[in-house]
């Protein structure tokens, strides 16, 4: 687990990323990312820890995050590129034709790390699969416990 510093110094490196990213991409909501670079940092690297080698679209037995305000996808990108999801030089890419990295998460696109869309369009949805997660999980364990 990551030492209090080594956890400042990947957000601090995620901010850094976040401005040369909107700044490169000459659009974006900057102040959003900034803000939430400890939290997603301290998310990623302590507390969730998600299987980034294995990642798939169903995420069995793996703590998920849903991003639902898609304008801070810049900093949410940093952290799972600096986590390993996929290679941190693609960070240059935000906003640009072709990119996986849109300028709202999107499972079009196959980047891995990410189960759902996000932004004010996509919330009805995302209220949907937040629920029907938190519902399943306790009948999921049943099962698998029953099962066993």
């Amino acid at each position: 687990m990551p030492t209090t510093e080594e956890l400042q110094q990947i957000a601090t490196q995620v901010r850094r990323d976040v401005i040369r990213m909107v700044n490169g991409a000459a659009s974006g909501h900057p102040g959003g990312s900034l803000g939430v670079a400890d939290f997603l940092t301290v998310l990623y690297f302590e507390i969730m820890r998600p299987d980034h080698e294995k990642f798939d679209m169903d995420g069995k037995d793996e703590d998920l995050f849903f991003l639902s305000n898609g304008h801070v996808c810049p900093a949410w990108y940093s952290v799972m590129a600096r986590y390993g999801f996929f290679p941190v030089p693609e960070l240059g890419t935000l906003r640009k034709l072709g990119t996986r990295l849109q300028g709202h998460p999107s499972t079009q696109e196959k980047l891995p790390g990410v189960r759902m869309a996000s932004g004010s369009a996509e919330m009805e949805n995302f209220r949907k699969v937040r629920t029907g997660r938190r519902l399943c999980l306790p009948l999921r364990k049943r099962l698998t416990t029953s099962l066993q």
